[in-house]
């Protein structure tokens, strides 16, 4: 390639924001990107948010947030490695789970089932296609599109993000759910009344519906989606990361032991390893030898981190060497007019990844890791208990919207307003909070309301951390 560094990565010539600016003197468009997510306050809160363990367990347990660094650090090892944007590598990697909820993916999934009308009553489960859902991917983008604190030069599209960025935070989860685990025989058995049929019309699919208003974010000016090589490799990196911590939170909890790890490693990869895999696995060993376990979770580390990554970096770089031979790309230009002329059907998803056979051991590793830690007593009484919180604090504000916070009340008449549920004139002055609580009581039975109401109550439990969540339970429900 002889055009060297960036080849195939995004020219900033071909992006851009939703509100357009000026350009920095010192900052290229993606680093202005990464700053905007790195300053934001829904950042700051991963730090508060489970990744599998309870943020609150243990004072060395992953968060959200050194999930999102771990992530950010293996995506942006492996872009330089394959010669693409590390800025927007970076951008993407720490923006990637900023709709993510309390208590770790049961959060998620709760109000993904409370959002397509499972726990509700009867006469509350009332939403249209067009009003259902809840992902935490299609959230990243609802936060810093809508949910953040705006810039004050672009009050009307939160950060301001490019579209590859926006791109890059939708797509590194899969954007629809598989088929609803509540459904049989058409019914849902999750609401009160079993005639009750919730996901029919879906194919027994939870519904998404309601993030489509987004589509739009993340397409080129021509409709095409604005896909990068740098957010599938943010894809894989948060993978890796997972692997990584589920096995080093798993062994510092003690549902699995070093020598579990060893042998179930060996088993899927010992025809992958070369030499210094091979070095880093006898390390493992001696440590086990030596009833060194702190000296095996980090030489674990090593091995899974560098094992998976390096194997990532390999593959994919000869795959995009493969990639430029068949299309005719020596330079950073060729592949713009490549990019531009086919964003509209032709995505290469499949360049960045393993080679199958290590997929294939990769896969038994997931499978294992599921079945140990994520399935564990340990695990699952933290999300029963998660869950319990997310679904009595949904029905709480739901209730008796008047316990929502003056902010949250606020912005639920902003949505109302532009959602066009509302009029304008019914909003005088936004800072009079008093007027819109009582604004509120008079809008309780109205139909249009009462939807509205039910999403922003959504977006307000997931920017939750835990411990807030807990707290707000408790002083709801009066428990100590």
């Amino acid at each position: 390639m002889s055009d060297g560094l960036y080849c195939l990565s995004i020219n900033e010539d071909i992006t851009s924001r939703e509100n357009k600016e000026e350009p920095s003197k010192y900052r290229s468009m993606f680093i202005r990107d990464k700053d905007r997510v790195l300053y934001s306050k829904a950042f700051r809160r991963l730090m508060g948010k489970t990744q599998v363990f309870l943020s609150c367990s243990d004072d060395h347990i992953r968060n959200r947030l050194t999930h999102t660094l771990e992530v950010s650090e293996i995506a942006k090892i492996t872009a330089r490695a394959l010669n693409l944007n590390e800025d927007l590598t970076e951008a993407i990697a720490l923006g990637h789970d900023l709709g993510h909820t309390p208590f770790g993916h049961v959060g998620e999934r709760v109000l993904s089932e409370i959002m397509c009308g499972c726990h509700l009553s009867a006469h509350q489960n009332d939403l249209e296609d067009t009003e259902m859902g809840f992902k935490h991917n299609l959230q990243g983008l609802r936060v810093v599109r809508d949910l953040v604190d705006p810039l004050a030069d672009s009050t009307d599209c939160g950060l301001n993000l490019t579209v590859h960025t926006l791109y890059g935070i939708k797509n590194h989860s899969k954007s629809k759910w598989n088929k609803c685990n509540y459904c049989k025989d058409g019914l849902c058995t999750l609401t009160p009344h079993e005639s009750q049929k919730v996901c029919t019309a879906f194919s027994n699919i939870q519904s998404v519906g309601f993030y489509s208003r987004y589509n739009n974010n993340t397409t080129l000016s021509d409709g095409g989606d604005a896909w990068s090589f740098e957010s599938f490799i943010v894809d894989i990196a948060d993978e890796i990361a997972q692997r990584n911590h589920d096995i080093i939170d798993g062994l510092s909890s003690g549902i699995i032991e070093p020598d579990e790890v060893i042998e179930e490693l060996t088993s899927y990869f010992s025809n992958l390893l070369d030499d210094e895999d091979k070095d880093n696995l006898s390390k493992m060993k001696t440590s086990v030898d030596n009833d060194n376990k702190e000296l095996f979770v980090t030489n674990a580390s090593r091995f899974i981190v560098n094992l998976l990554n390096k194997n990532l970096i390999i593959t994919s770089q000869r795959n995009m060497n493969e990639f430029c031979k068949t299309k005719c790309i020596s330079t950073k230009g060729d592949f713009t007019n490549y990019y531009i002329k086919n964003s509209n059907n032709e995505i290469p998803y499949n360049l960045i990844g393993y080679e199958e056979e290590f997929k294939k051991a990769e896969k038994q590793l997931s499978n294992f890791l599921k079945t140990r830690i994520l399935n564990s007593f340990h695990v699952q009484r933290m999300d029963g208990k998660g869950r319990y919180i997310i679904i009595k604090l949904f029905k709480a504000y739901l209730s008796n919207p008047q316990q929502l916070p003056d902010k949250t009340i606020k912005y639920l008449f902003k949505f109302l307003e532009s959602e066009s549920i509302l009029g304008k004139d019914i909003i005088n002055d936004i800072n009079i909070v008093g007027k819109l609580r009582e604004e509120m009581e008079r809008q309780l039975h109205n139909y249009n309301f009462q939807r509205a109401l039910k999403r922003v109550i959504c977006d307000y439990i997931s920017g939750m951390t835990d411990n807030f969540a807990i707290a707000e339970f408790n002083n709801l429900y009066g428990h100590n």
